[in-house]
């Protein structure tokens, strides 16, 4: 059996899985399709046993049963399946696995490889804006913002938006961002993007939709997204005047 990677994924328990594929090569009896078991760490799968992934198998000679291309996929609801608490053999955060296939040819001979690990990260970003305060008076065009992101494990991008909010800054006013941008920064477990705000062309804008006047309650929401695709946002309103 021969495995197409041998690499480490990160895993987040919410999004699909594919291309975990095995070449597998028999020259005396052939290969028996009907017995392929691929493990992640104690969940089994098999033809019958689907709730953890699904595989599939494509002849590489139509004339024999010699080789063969072997895949498993994992959609999001078996990926959400591997890591639910009533799962006995549920993957946990912070853990690795390996993803191994076992195949048997039609003697009853087997072999099992590893195709590759992933690594399971189910903890979304910790974002926080810690200056300016809630609320505070914005009494300038500008303002640098002090952002903190941290993550158990690679904080991978992070973006800001501002919504122009209802007067007490409980709700947006509109899902629509009046301005938004990605942030600057490498990658690491924590990081502080620098974040200057600048509100001078809202305040002077001429379309209503992006328009801030003098009193204008806006929240900046920072969202922050790490390697395993685990997303999180954090948000401060801000008064202009």
């Amino acid at each position: 059996i021969t495995a197409s990677a041998a690499d480490t994924v990160t895993f987040n328990g919410k999004s699909a899985l594919s291309d975990i594929e095995f070449t597998v090569e028999d020259t005396a009896s052939g290969i028996d399709t009907s017995k392929i078991v691929f493990t992640i760490g104690k969940n089994e799968i098999t033809a019958e046993k689907a709730d953890y992934g699904t595989i599939s198998s494509t002849k590489v000679n139509e004339s024999d049963d010699l080789k063969y291309t072997v895949k498993l996929s994992i959609s999001a609801t078996q990926a959400a399946a591997l890591v639910a608490e009533v799962n006995t053999n549920a993957l946990s955060s912070g853990s690795t696995y390996s993803i191994s296939a076992t195949l048997y040819d039609k003697a009853g001979n087997y072999a099992t490889q590893t195709a590759r690990s992933i690594e399971v990260d189910t903890t979304a970003p910790t974002v926080k804006i810690t200056a300016p305060n809630n609320k505070e008076n914005y009494v300038k065009s500008t303002r640098d913002v002090t952002l903190a992101i941290n993550d158990v494990g690679t904080v991978k991008s992070a973006k800001y938006a501002i919504f122009k909010a209802i007067t007490d800054g409980s709700k947006y006013e509109s899902a629509t961002p009046l301005a938004e941008a990605d942030l600057s920064f490498d990658a690491d477990t924590s990081v502080s993007p620098s974040l200057k705000i600048d509100i001078s062309s809202l305040l002077t804008s001429t379309d209503a939709s992006k328009k801030l006047s003098d009193g204008d309650t806006f929240v900046v929401c920072v969202k922050a997204t790490d390697n395993a695709e685990n997303e999180s946002s954090y948000d401060n309103g801000v008064s202009s005047t």
